[in-house]
């Protein structure tokens, strides 16, 4: 998170999250993904996903954890990457 914020001079930016060569992640991976040190600096997530597994355990996150940001799942970069669009300008 502070390389993210160090990189981007503390402006708020969306991000994609390719988690299209992920297996699994762990519970304290989705608590602090959860968290808003996390999302500090975002304003929206999108995860580009192909793998059912990652997919069920994104959906299952999302739906218990529910992020303050808009976040969204999609097997196709270019929708994600069209998805975030909307949120570049906000700060």
């Amino acid at each position: 998170v502070y390389e993210r914020l160090k990189v981007s001079n503390g402006q708020t930016h969306p991000m994609l999250i390719d988690a299209r060569k992920a297996k699994s992640m762990t519970k304290e991976a989705r608590e602090y993904l959860a968290s808003s040190e996390a999302i500090k600096g975002i304003s929206a997530g999108a995860f580009v996903v192909n793998n059912p597994v990652v997919i069920f355990i994104l959906e299952s996150w999302l739906s218990i954890f529910k992020p303050n940001v808009p976040t969204k799942l999609f097997m196709e970069k270019y929708k994600a990457l069209n998805w975030l669009e909307q949120f570049k300008r906000i700060n």
